[in-house]
């Protein structure tokens, strides 16, 4: 197949939960189809990682964000996550690749990039659009949990513009199929928007063979700390739950891992002893190998954590919030540890620090449940082969009119 792919940013490194997705799908679909990645970069130097992609497409074009004065003013309009993203040159350049390879697929990651489809895509292209949650809902969620009044503000402003934005997209546009990572999610979007033409293709992980339980006192978060429910998670379990656990392991060691950490952030890791930040680093796995417990501490937001998923990839005992296992098959007390309160949160950390082998059995458990339904491979074999379907019907379809 060829496919013509739309990204809102820079699907390398995979240093984040929503990059690992991404980069997961380049990497599998790119094996066996041409990839034309139409990518919109946060900075000029993202650019610099144009070769790595390269190996997995048959063409990458870069389009470094600007906010301009027009920008700011079309978000009075729109909202501010989609018109920040859209950008002429990209619009142009994918209709030029389009009338030039006739890609069998054009693809969409999250609804804000649908304003980059020139028309002729729109009246002629078999869209997928991959939603991943529902965006004005996170949006949302992400207010009601965020303590800066300033940023309340702007999220509810933004999951209003983005609820008539996405409704406006998906009444007007062609779009083939809509893909999510979670059935909550799903179903949510075909019970309010009657629209039946989705397919789950779940997030997840290269899950590793099960090793002995890492006895240590090292507890690891690792995230893009700049994403507003990672930064408020953190700080939540910094401010409640770190000084219950030290006052039980005083030399237990926390790190948060991952790029862009606020001040605000490291404001609060300042008062606190045994916390390091680290900003973003080359490779994750080293912090996996040495943490006895990876922490999800979730309050907001939508869709699956790929934070989570990856952490049961490498085997860890994870704790996390009811909310952080929402939408997947994961229960707490079978293949993670849940708790909402910082008392529980804290014992639970304390304990698998203590008496990690203790929880073997949920490690063994969580370990299979992702090589049956969150291994990479299988998941998006699976949806190459779905998306390779729809093309074949439409062939057919059209050879018989």
């Amino acid at each position: 197949m060829k496919i013509i792919w739309l990204m809102p940013e820079c699907p390398y490194p995979a240093n984040t939960g929503g990059r690992v997705g991404v980069w997961n799908r380049i990497k599998v679909l790119g094996k066996s189809n041409d990839i034309y990645l139409f990518i919109i970069a946060d900075s000029p130097s993202e650019i610099n990682y144009k070769t790595e992609i390269e190996h997995f497409c048959q063409e990458v074009r870069f389009y470094v964000r600007h906010i301009s004065l027009n920008t700011l003013f079309k978000s009075m309009f729109y909202p501010y996550p989609a018109v920040s993203r859209w950008n002429k040159n990209m619009k142009n350049d994918i209709e030029t690749c389009y009338k030039r390879v006739t890609p069998d697929l054009v693809m969409v990651e999250y609804p804000q990039m649908l304003g980059n489809l020139p028309d002729t895509v729109i009246k002629n292209a078999k869209i997928i659009l991959n939603q991943h949650n529902i965006e004005h809902l996170s949006m949302a969620s992400i207010a009601n949990h965020t303590n800066n009044i300033f940023r309340r503000i702007i999220y509810k402003i933004a999951a209003r513009q983005l609820t008539h934005y996405e409704q406006i997209q998906y009444k007007n546009l062609p779009i083939s199929v809509y893909t999510f990572v979670s059935e909550i999610d799903k179903k949510y979007f075909e019970n309010n928007y009657g629209i039946q033409n989705t397919l789950l293709v779940p997030a997840g992980a290269d899950v590793q063979e099960l090793k002995p339980a890492v006895h240590s006192k090292i507890i690891s978060f690792i995230a893009k700390m700049s994403y507003e429910p990672n930064e408020t998670g953190a700080i939540w379990f910094i401010e409640n739950v770190w000084n219950r656990v030290t006052s039980k392991i005083p030399d237990a060691e926390l790190f948060l891992v991952g790029k862009d950490p606020s001040e605000k952030l490291i404001k609060w890791s300042r008062k606190y002893a045994g916390i390091t930040i680290t900003g973003t680093v080359d490779s994750v796995e080293p912090y996996y190998e040495k943490s006895a417990v990876i922490i999800v501490p979730i309050l907001s937001g939508g869709g699956v954590k790929v934070k989570l998923l990856e952490g049961l990839g490498y085997g860890k005992i994870v704790i996390t919030t009811n909310k952080g296992i929402e939408g997947m098959k994961f229960i707490s007390g079978q293949h993670v540890l849940a708790a909402d309160s910082p008392n529980e949160f804290a014992d639970l950390c304390v304990s698998a620090m203590n008496h990690p082998e203790q929880y073997d059995m949920i490690r063994t458990k969580a370990n299979s449940l992702m090589k049956e339904q969150y291994s990479w491979t299988g998941i998006m074999n699976k949806f190459e082969k779905q998306l390779r379907e729809m093309c074949e019907d439409d062939s057919a379809r059209k050879k018989t009119l």
